[in-house]
């Protein structure tokens, strides 16, 4: 299986022991999702600009980032069925790439964040309702594909 994967891994990574483990980052990664689940960053209405309320959340997670150097993520920005789909589509992108630019202010590499914009395409809730919109209007991170 070594043998098998090398070809398939970038430049500075390799397969022995003590290496990049992907069940401890998608531990890591689970955490950051439960966490913002709980703690929402929030952005100005209609805006990628993120409010002062949300910087310790983010500091929160550059600090985890930089205690896992291994770990690259994708930053997928979400967003409610209000407004158009394109115009949805355009802030997630904006939103995802404004917590990224914070990450990388604070330090982590930004080799190791994608950010990607979903737009409405991927509920969590029923965009009928206040708290279903609310829920939907979210940053997610996923492990990403080395």
């Amino acid at each position: 299986i070594r043998d098998a994967l090398a070809p398939l891994l970038d430049a500075g990574f390799s397969l022995d022991e003590g290496d990049f483990d992907v069940r401890q980052s998608t531990d890591v990664v689970d955490e950051l999702n439960d966490f913002f689940s709980l703690n929402p960053i929030q952005f100005a209405t209609g805006s990628a600009t993120i409010l002062t309320e949300s910087t310790p959340i983010l500091d929160e997670v550059a600090d985890t980032l930089l205690a896992n150097p291994g770990l690259r993520l994708v930053v997928e920005g979400h967003t409610d069925n209000i407004g158009s789909p394109e115009s949805n589509q355009v802030l997630s992108e904006q939103r995802a790439a404004s917590v990224v630019a914070y990450l990388v202010a604070a330090g982590v590499d930004d080799a190791r964040l994608a950010p990607v914009g979903k737009g409405q395409t991927e509920p969590k809730a029923s965009n009928d309702t206040a708290e279903g919109r609310a829920e939907n209007r979210r940053i997610e991170f996923q492990i990403a594909a080395s």
